[in-house]
């Protein structure tokens, strides 16, 4: 059997796992309905290869951050609270979402 291979990043203290898997594999593991998903208590985040671009790959690494700010209980806050936490979190990690979003890109050979 092919062994996937892995990308791991440490993001705010917690290391992720980033796997990239073939339209098929995906769609088998994960569903049809999404191009990429995060696994938040895994730590484990996937990508569609027929759909890996630098877009996806920046959607989800900040998804990562804000699962990373510990905050499991954001089922009780307002939307307009989850919106300010995510915009927040982005705005004050915008370059090393960016830089960790292109070491993926790298890692798999995505585009340049």
């Amino acid at each position: 059997m092919k062994r996937s291979r892995v990308f791991e990043v440490e993001i705010k203290g917690y290391k992720w796992k980033v796997f990239l898997q073939s339209n098929s594999t995906f769609n088998r593991l994960h569903g049809s309905s999404a191009y990429h998903i995060l696994y938040p208590e895994e730590r484990e985040i996937y990508y569609n290869k027929k759909y890996f671009n630098f877009t996806f790959v920046v959607h989800e690494v900040n998804h990562a951050f804000v699962w990373s700010t510990d905050t499991e209980h954001s089922a009780d806050m307002s939307q307009e609270a989850v919106e300010d936490l995510c915009v927040t979190t982005f705005s004050k990690n915008y370059f090393r979402i960016g830089e960790i979003a292109q070491q993926i890109l790298d890692y798999f050979g995505g585009e340049k």
